[in-house]
């Protein structure tokens, strides 16, 4: 009776105690093209996913010049991106041989009005085939025997 008493006494601490939460589920769990690849073949989009669910704040290419390719701005984009699983058609395939990097920024909804950001980002190497039509474009021709 006495431990029914004294379990009775303490449950209101336990009720009124701060809900404890779960860290968010944002890992980068997927990539296409996948993380430090070597690419074969032009690449034409872009997939990313995530361990939970995400709202998506940016993505990024840094091509291997340096210069940039915005993919995806929440700032600017018609619709928010919420979920596990993007993917994006590019504006201009990457033709260019090189090491790519692709940026992301993401948030997760905290409480209230706060959300916990995180970015991350991988690298993949593009080293297409050399055309058929520029071998041999360097070459001597033979000399006129005339």
């Amino acid at each position: 009776m006495r431990l029914a008493k004294s379990l009775l006494a303490i449950a209101p601490l336990f009720c009124a105690a701060p809900a404890f939460s779960l860290p968010a589920k944002t890992d980068l769990t997927y990539s296409s093209p996948k993380a430090d690849s070597i690419e074969r073949e032009e690449v034409q989009f872009v997939q990313i996913g995530f361990e939970g669910t995400v709202d998506l704040v940016s993505v990024t290419i840094v091509n291997p010049d340096t210069t940039q390719t915005e993919v995806y701005n929440a700032e600017t984009a018609f619709f928010p991106k919420k979920g596990e699983m993007f993917a994006f058609t590019l504006p201009k395939s990457l033709t260019v041989p090189g090491q790519y990097q692709i940026s992301y920024a993401v948030a997760v909804a905290g409480t209230g009005s706060t959300a916990d950001p995180k970015s991350g980002s991988f690298s993949f190497t593009l080293d297409l085939p050399v055309p058929q039509s520029a071998v041999g474009s360097d070459e001597a021709k033979p000399a006129d025997p005339g």
